[in-house]
């Protein structure tokens, strides 16, 4: 009881760090020797770390200029690690390990903590570089450094970094098609680099999350960001050797890339992911002839309740078929081919109340009150 009281009193005493313009230390550090290195350290930490918590970090003078989108993903990573809603707890960042290296270079371990029902808790905790640079330190990502010795594939823009082995005819696929997307979405050009690993576990490992409360029992995921002309993917799906890829998910991260997921109709991109990706192995063709068997084939159904209450025309509740998902790739498939892919991605991006109906009726002339009689057509003229 007393060596928790003891760590409590601590937090509760270094909380006091907060007010001042340096970033916490934990009161068992060892700090390395050159104290002027150390309150110059501690003081652009804070900075950046106020601007990660604003938000308005992507230009900061505190990232590494070399490494500035990698840098991206640790910090979009940091972001909200000072709170947790569902526990209502407030976090406290503080440096928690620091090592030093020639020519001003160290690595610091970077602890968010709390009380949480009377004890110490930890909500997320990184690894992050940090080098002097003049009147300041700016900061890094280590992912740069953890695949330095990593096997390499290019073609074209983009770049795979690799441990051991990659399928390389299955990645050239996987460009093709992500360059279909970027050029529909405007996007195309830009330098692509993707870092493959073991699991998302693995993935948080290289781009400097040692633990993250929120990524816990997540075993498959990826980090994403874009910065002016450079994407930067670690990927930490189910095929570390790229023996397969999720055309359907492939849309989902390139249209991520352009405008984010939360800012669009998921019903509208979902749709759009089956037309351009398909979907469980079927690709659209297929998915329309089974839609078509299944749903279409009942002239009487109602097309505006099976927006407002889904319908999964498969039988498995796994891998799931939803048929206004088809209805939305349908459309889109007609506003791309009559007034280009932009006007698709409007009707996406209207995610107001009635934005759906109000962008579609602009660009189609289908509104809520023929909503059914439009779609009953546009199907019957789908072969």
């Amino acid at each position: 009881m007393k060596k928790i009281m003891g760590v409590l009193w601590a937090i509760v005493a270094l909380q006091a760090q907060a007010q001042t313009n340096l970033a916490n230390l934990s009161p068992t550090l060892k700090l390395p020797k050159d104290s002027g290195d150390m309150v110059l350290l501690r003081t652009s930490l804070y900075q950046l770390l106020s601007e990660v918590r604003s938000g308005n970090f992507q230009d900061s003078k505190y990232i590494y200029p070399e490494q500035k989108v990698e840098t991206q993903l640790l910090l979009q990573a940091i972001q909200g690690s000072e709170k947790n809603e569902k526990k209502n707890i407030a976090y406290t960042p503080y440096i928690a390990g620091i090592r030093a290296y020639d020519g001003h270079k160290y690595i610091l371990n970077l602890s968010f903590l709390g009380i949480y029902q009377s004890a110490p808790a930890c909500n997320a905790a990184f690894t992050i570089a940090a080098y002097k640079s003049g009147s300041r330190f700016v900061f890094a990502s280590p992912l740069k450094q953890i695949a330095a010795d990593w096997k390499t594939f290019k073609s074209g823009e983009f770049t795979f970094y690799y441990k051991f082995k990659l399928n390389e005819s299955k990645v050239k696929e996987y460009i093709k098609f992500a360059n279909m997307l970027d050029k529909k979405m405007q996007s195309a050009g830009k330098i692509t680099e993707v870092y493959m690993c073991d699991d998302y576990a693995d993935a948080q490992r290289n781009i400097g999350v040692d633990f993250k409360d929120a990524y816990q029992g997540i075993r498959y995921g990826l980090f994403q960001t874009i910065f002016l002309n450079k994407i930067i993917v670690v990927n930490g799906g189910k095929e570390p050797y790229f023996d397969d890829f999720d055309a359907h998910d492939v849309w989902n991260e390139r249209l991520n890339l352009v405008q984010p997921l939360d800012k669009v109709n998921k019903a509208v991109s979902e749709g759009c992911a089956y037309l351009y990706g398909g979907r469980w192995g079927f690709n659209w063709t297929d998915i329309v002839r089974i839609f078509k068997e299944k749903v279409a084939s009942d002239k009487s159904t109602d097309w505006k309740r099976v927006k407002e209450k889904p319908l999964n025309f498969w039988t498995s509740d796994e891998k799931p078929f939803f048929a206004d998902y088809v209805v939305n790739g349908l459309l889109a498939q007609k506003i791309e081919k009559e007034k280009g892919f932009a006007s698709v991605l409007e009707w996406m991006s209207n995610t107001s109340a009635n934005g759906y109906y109000q962008s579609l009726e602009k660009l189609t002339g289908i509104s809520a009150v023929n909503y059914n009689e439009k779609i009953s057509e546009l199907i019957s003229q789908t072969k």
